[in-house]
């Protein structure tokens, strides 16, 4: 006897509490156009990261394709299940910043369903930090101070949020003597910031690290020297555009194992995809596996 093929089933796991759930609308949009190209959809709201976890291991190894519907928090927590139990993975981008939806050009409603839709795959890295998993971006210093800040706030979103944030941050702030190790090539320096990028995009559409490619098997880092606050505050407008690179301060190297640690003897904060992920010291390091991510077609 013939037995009909299933037809592949999205699972989409909400955060309902993603960017003040200020984007439940996007949801709405976007799977109604899933249901009219006859996609097989199922929704499923999280109560909790530890849920969300539990929902995409259960749907991910009967071969179902994982939709994270949140904020890059929510996409990072569930990417790495994805990857292990090679199901594909899309994203509904409803948080406060999206970067890493942003860096993948999931930045409106057209590219969101036709990454969906298209089932067009591009294989991303995953890095490990320490013990957890990120996706997009891990900082240390000052943006992990003004990430800190915003993670507070619940009445701001999107770029103007962490402008504020930066703002806020600024005047009390002082730069780090930071030890750094890339491959086994070490140095030591102060800095205002050390970004380690698998994708170009961090704090609400800054451009950190414009040269990334998030499938080369590299972390770009990106290095903020010791200049003037006033040097900083100057500069720091053109991180939309990626033009900061130029600025002599800036160091920027490609590697595959980053060690940072510090000689202060107070705790110094790492955040990874807008999460704090602990303190210094970190080892980042690449995972064994790759994220099937869908992307869109962008003619």
């Amino acid at each position: 006897m013939n037995l009909k093929k299933t037809r592949e089933k999205f699972t989409i796991i909400t955060n309902p509490t993603a960017g003040n759930g200020k984007k439940k609308k996007l949801l709405e949009i976007v799977s109604s156009k899933l249901v009219e190209n006859s996609m097989n959809i199922e929704i499923i709201e999280s109560t909790n990261s530890n849920h969300a976890k539990e929902i995409a291991y259960r749907s991910s190894i009967i071969g179902n394709t994982i939709i994270a519907c949140g904020g890059d928090g929510h996409v990072s927590n569930l990417s790495s299940i994805a990857a292990k139990n090679k199901t594909k993975f899309g994203i509904i981008p409803t948080g406060t910043g999206n970067d890493f939806a942003t860096s993948l050009g999931l930045y409106n409603i057209h590219n969101i369903v036709s990454a969906l839709v298209n089932n067009k795959i591009e294989l991303i890295d995953l890095w490990k930090l320490n013990n957890e998993v990120f996706c997009s971006v891990a900082n240390i210093g000052f943006s992990a101070k003004a990430n800190e800040w915003a993670n507070k706030r619940k009445f701001l979103r999107g770029s103007l949020l962490y402008f504020t944030s930066v703002i806020s941050t600024i005047f009390n702030y002082k730069p780090l003597r930071l030890k750094v190790e890339v491959d086994e090539k070490i140095f030591e320096k102060k800095t205002w910031l050390i970004a380690c990028a698998n994708t170009s995009f961090f704090g609400g559409g800054m451009n950190i690290a414009p040269f990334v490619s998030p499938s080369d098997g590299f972390i770009d880092l990106v290095c903020v020297g010791d200049v003037s606050r006033y040097e900083f505050l100057k500069t720091f407008p053109k991180v939309y555009s990626g033009e900061h690179i130029n600025h002599h301060s800036i160091s920027y190297i490609r590697g595959k194992k980053i060690i940072i640690d510090h000689r202060s003897k107070k705790n110094i904060s790492v955040f990874a995809d807008g999460e704090d992920y602990g303190n210094l010291p970190i080892k980042i390091e690449p995972l064994n596996f790759k994220l099937k991510q869908l992307v869109p077609i962008i003619n």
